[in-house]
């Protein structure tokens, strides 16, 4: 499966679904997914945070994920567990207006029902604007 999405702006300081960044993993069968794209933020007192939903109860999902603030600083890396919306928010960005990264990947094996993965993004620190910008993309490769 290969997704996509358009620009997607994220106004408020929950995780959101982001449109178009969502992927179904079927009943059985175990993927390695790769999710990739870029956020700006409108000002550098506002930061970002990517997440991610699962329902079907899968019976392994884990996750690394790194959320870069600079060219090649990672503010935010960790692994995401079995655990929606996990991880915090930067309430802060290096630079106004300029693509930083952020990338997670995982294996997911789904049990007796489909997975759905569902990437979220929120925005941290003043009132202000993120943007998941447009070519955000899920890559999912079955495994077994």
């Amino acid at each position: 499966f290969v997704r996509t999405c358009d620009a997607f702006n994220v106004p408020v300081v929950t995780f959101v679904d982001v449109t178009g960044l969502t992927v179904t993993i079927p009943a059985g069968e175990t993927w390695y997914v790769q999710i990739e794209g870029a956020y700006q933020s409108t000002n550098v007192a506002t930061g970002v945070g990517v997440s991610m939903t699962r329902t079907g109860s899968p019976t392994r999902s884990n996750f690394e994920r790194r959320i870069y603030t600079a060219a090649n600083t990672s503010a935010i890396s960790g692994t995401i567990g079995n655990i929606d919306d996990i991880g915090p928010i930067n309430t802060t960005a290096d630079a106004a207006n300029t693509d930083r990264h952020w990338n997670m990947t995982g294996v997911v094996k789904a049990a007796g029902s489909n997975c759905v993965i569902q990437v979220r993004a929120g925005r941290g620190g003043s009132a202000n604007n993120i943007s998941i910008m447009a070519g955000a993309i899920i890559i999912a490769h079955k495994i077994a």
